[in-house]
C-alpha cells in the first residue's frame, strides 16, 4: 500500500511541475506579445513598447491602458503601411534596374509610396496626440523628445532607456557621403 501512495505522490508532483512549467512558458509568451514595439521609422524597429512608456515616461496603470488602446489601433495600420511601402520600393528598384525601365510605372509606384507615407504620418500624428493627451507636462516633454526623430534630423533624447538604438538606420551614416 505504501508503494502505491509513493507512486501516486510522484505522479502528482510530476503533473504539478509540468503545469508550473507550462504556466511559466505561457506567461512569458504573452508578455512578449504585449511588448510589441511601436514603429517610428521605416528602417528601424524602435523599442517604444509598453515597457518603454512605463519605465521612461513613468506611465501609471490608467495611462498604460490608454496607451495599449491607442497602440492597438495604431500598430497594425503602421505595420501594414510600412510593409506596403517596402514592397513598392522593391518593385521600383527592380523596375529601375531593367534594361528599359517604364517611366510611367516608376512614377506610379513613386506616387503610391508617397500616398502611403502621407497616411503613415497622419496615423502617427493621431497616435502621438492621443499619447500627449494622457501625459503630465513632464511626460509630454519626454514624449516630445522621443518622437522628435520623426519630425526633425535630431535623434530623440532617450538616455534613460538602455535598449534605445539612437541614430542607427536614420540616414546619419550617409550625411557626408559624396554622390557621384
Amino acid at each position: 500500500m505504501n508503494k502505491k501512495i509513493f507512486i501516486w505522490t510522484i505522479v502528482l508532483l510530476v503533473i504539478l511541475n509540468l503545469s508550473v512549467l507550462f504556466t511559466v512558458i505561457y506567461k512569458k509568451n504573452n508578455a512578449k506579445q504585449e511588448e510589441v514595439g511601436i514603429v517610428l521609422s521605416e528602417n528601424v524597429q524602435n523599442p517604444l513598447n509598453g515597457r518603454f512608456f512605463r519605465q521612461v515616461l513613468n506611465f501609471n496603470d490608467e495611462q498604460m491602458k490608454a496607451f495599449r488602446e491607442a497602440n492597438h489601433e495604431f500598430q497594425p495600420k503602421a505595420k501594414q503601411l510600412i510593409y506596403e511601402m517596402d514592397t513598392l520600393k522593391a518593385r521600383l528598384f527592380d523596375e529601375l534596374n531593367k534594361p528599359k525601365p517604364d517611366s510611367a510605372l516608376t512614377i506610379q509606384i513613386t506616387e503610391h509610396i508617397g500616398m502611403h507615407h502621407t497616411e503613415l504620418k497622419q496615423i502617427t500624428n493621431t497616435f502621438y496626440l492621443k499619447l500627449k493627451a494622457i501625459c503630465t507636462p513632464e511626460q509630454a516633454e519626454k514624449l516630445q523628445n522621443t518622437f522628435k526623430v520623426l519630425y526633425s534630423d535630431q535623434a530623440p533624447d532617450c538616455n534613460n532607456y538602455n535598449n534605445y538604438r539612437g541614430n542607427e538606420g536614420r540616414g546619419y551614416r550617409h550625411q557626408n557621403r559624396k554622390i557621384e
